[in-house]
C-alpha cells in the first residue's frame, strides 16, 4: 500500500458522505481517478466479517496505468461498501420524462452486483406496446385535429386556435420523440447518435411548454369570456395567434439548454459491457445543475402555471355562482350563451386535469430521486415502476386530449365521426371494389374457357 494515495480514497469516503455524492466526485471529476490512478477489478467481495468497511475497499484497491473506464469498479464497490443490504442500486442518468438507467440486483451479500440485461426486464416488453398505442392514437387523433381546423372556416374560433396550438405541440413529441424515446426501456444502449439525442431531449421541453402554457392561456381566455363577455372582443383572432406564436418562442428559448447541453456518455457495468445513454445534464456540471433543472422545471413547467390556472378556475367559479344567484328569471330562459362559454370552461378543465394526472407522477419521482438523500438507498421495485409509470404517462398525455375532447365537445365528436368514419367506409368500399374486380376478372375467365370450349366442340361437331 505504500504507491496508494489512502487520503485520496478516504476523501471520498469520509464520514457523512451520501453515496451520490462520493458516486457525484468519481463520475465528475475525471482528473481526480486519473491523477491517481485508482482502479479495481470488480466485483468487490469479502468473505472477511469486517467491521471496518473502508479498510475492507482500501484492501482491494490497487494503483497502475489502466484504462479509465475501471473506476466504475470502484464506484460499484464503494455502493457495496456503503450500502451492502441495499437490493436495488441504481447509477441513473437523468433524462427529461425518464431515467436512462443502470440497475443491478444483489441477492446476498456474498452474490455482489448482478447486471439485469434488458431482455430480462418485463419493461421491455411493456413498453413498447404502450408506446404504440401513443403513437397510433396520437398521430390519428392530433392529426385529425388539425385537418378539422384547417378544413372547417366555422372551428376557428378563439379557444379552438388554442387547441390547435396544442394538437401541433402534441404531434411534434410524438413523431420526433416517442419513437426514440421509447427504446430507453428497450435497448440498452442509445443507438441513434447526438443529433436525435439532442432533437428528443429539446422536443420533449418544447411540448411540455407548449402544452402548460397554452392551457395557462386557455384558462385567461375562459375567465375573461365568462367573468367580462362585454370586453371579449378583445380576445380577437389576431391576439390570439400573436400569443400562441409567443407561447411556442418562450417554450423553445426554455428548451434552449437541452439543444445546447444535451449529449451521449458512456459507462460500464462490467468487464465487457458498454451503455451508451442520452441526457440533458452534463456531468461536469455536477449535482447542484441537475437539482436546478429539476426545480425549475417543476415549478416553471407545473407547480406555477398550475397555480395560475386554479386561480383563474377559482375566480370563474366564484363569479358563476354569484351571477346565477343575482340573474333575473326573464334572463335566465336566455343564458345559452353562459352555458356554451361553461361548457367551454370544463373542456378546459378536462385538459388540465390530465395534465395534472400525466405529469405528476414523473415530478415526484424526479424531485425524490435529486433531493431525497437515501434516494440511492432506498430505491427499489416498487420506485421502478413508478418510474416507468411516470415515463410513460408523460408521453400518453400527448395522445389523450384528442380523446377528452371527443368525449367533451359535441362539435368535435360530430367531426371525428365524419372523418374516422369516411375513413373506414373508403377502407370498406375499396375492398369491395377490390373484391367486385376479382369476381369480374374471374367471372370473365370462366365465359372465355366457356365460349373456348363450346368453339371447339362446334367445330369438331361440323367436321
Amino acid at each position: 500500500m505504500d504507491c496508494f494515495d489512502q487520503k485520496a480514497l478516504e476523501d471520498v469516503l469520509q464520514p457523512g458522505l451520501s453515496v451520490q455524492e462520493a458516486i457525484d466526485i468519481l463520475l465528475v471529476d475525471e482528473d481526480y481517478v486519473l491523477e491517481r490512478n485508482i482502479f479495481i477489478t470488480p466485483p468487490f467481495i469479502s468473505d472477511e466479517d469486517s467491521g471496518d468497511e473502508e479498510e475492507m475497499l482500501i484492501d482491494n484497491l490497487a494503483v497502475d496505468n489502466y484504462e479509465q473506464r475501471r473506476k466504475f469498479g470502484v464506484i460499484l464497490n464503494l455502493i457495496e461498501a456503503k450500502s451492502p443490504s441495499s437490493q436495488w442500486v441504481t447509477i441513473s442518468m437523468a433524462q427529461e420524462s425518464g431515467f436512462e438507467e443502470i440497475t443491478f440486483f444483489n441477492g446476498t451479500d456474498d452474490e455482489g452486483y448482478d447486471y439485469i440485461p434488458y431482455s430480462k426486464r418485463p419493461e421491455t416488453y411493456i413498453v413498447p406496446l404502450v408506446f404504440a398505442f401513443i403513437f397510433f392514437v396520437g398521430v390519428l387523433g392530433n392529426g385529425t385535429l388539425v385537418l378539422i381546423f384547417v378544413r372547417h372556416r366555422n372551428m376557428r374560433n378563439v379557444p379552438n386556435t388554442y387547441i390547435l396550438s396544442l394538437a401541433l405541440g402534441d404531434l411534434l413529441v410524438i413523431v420526433t420523440c416517442v419513437p426514440f424515446t421509447s427504446t430507453i426501456y428497450t435497448i440498452e444502449s442509445w443507438p441513434y447518435g447526438t443529433h436525435i439525442c439532442k432533437l428528443s431531449e429539446v422536443t420533449k421541453d418544447v411540448s411540455i411548454g407548449v402544452s402548460v402554457f397554452t392551457l395557462t392561456a386557455l384558462s385567461a381566455e375562459r375567465y375573461c369570456a365568462i367573468v367580462n363577455p362585454i370586453r371579449r372582443h378583445i380576445s380577437t383572432k389576431p391576439l390570439t395567434i400573436f400569443i400562441a406564436l409567443a407561447i411556442w418562442m418562450l417554450s423553445c428559448i426554455l428548451a434552449l439548454p437541452a439543444a445546447i447541453f444535451s449529449r451521449i456518455d458512456t459507462v460500464w457495468v462490467s468487464n465487457d459491457t458498454e451503455i451508451e445513454f442520452c441526457t440533458p445534464f452534463p456531468p461536469e456540471f455536477g449535482e447542484m445543475y441537475k437539482k436546478s433543472i429539476v426545480l425549475f422545471r417543476f415549478l416553471g413547467y407545473y407547480a406555477g402555471p398550475l397555480f395560475i390556472i386554479a386561480a383563474f378556475y377559482t375566480l370563474m367559479a366564484r363569479h358563476l355562482v354569484l351571477s346565477t344567484r343575482n340573474m333575473p328569471g326573464e334572463l335566465q330562459g336566455q343564458s345559452n350563451q353562459v352555458k356554451a362559454r361553461k361548457k367551454v370552461a370544463k373542456m378546459v378543465l378536462a385538459f388540465v386535469i390530465i395534465f395534472i394526472v400525466c405529469f405528476l407522477p414523473s415530478h415526484i419521482f424526479s424531485l425524490w430521486f435529486h433531493f431525497y438523500p437515501t434516494a440511492n438507498d432506498d430505491y427499489n421495485i416498487y420506485w421502478h415502476i413508478f418510474r416507468i409509470a411516470g415515463f410513460c404517462l408523460t408521453f400518453t398525455n400527448s395522445c389523450i386530449n384528442p380523446i377528452a375532447l371527443y368525449c367533451v365537445s359535441k362539435a368535435f365528436r360530430k367531426h371525428f365521426n365524419r372523418y374516422l368514419l369516411c375513413w373506414c367506409q373508403d377502407s370498406a368500399n375499396h375492398e369491395e371494389i377490390s373484391m367486385a374486380h376479382m369476381n369480374s376478372s374471374r367471372h370473365i375467365r370462366q365465359n372465355s374457357v366457356l365460349t373456348s370450349h363450346y368453339s371447339v366442340y362446334s367445330r369438331s361437331e361440323k367436321t
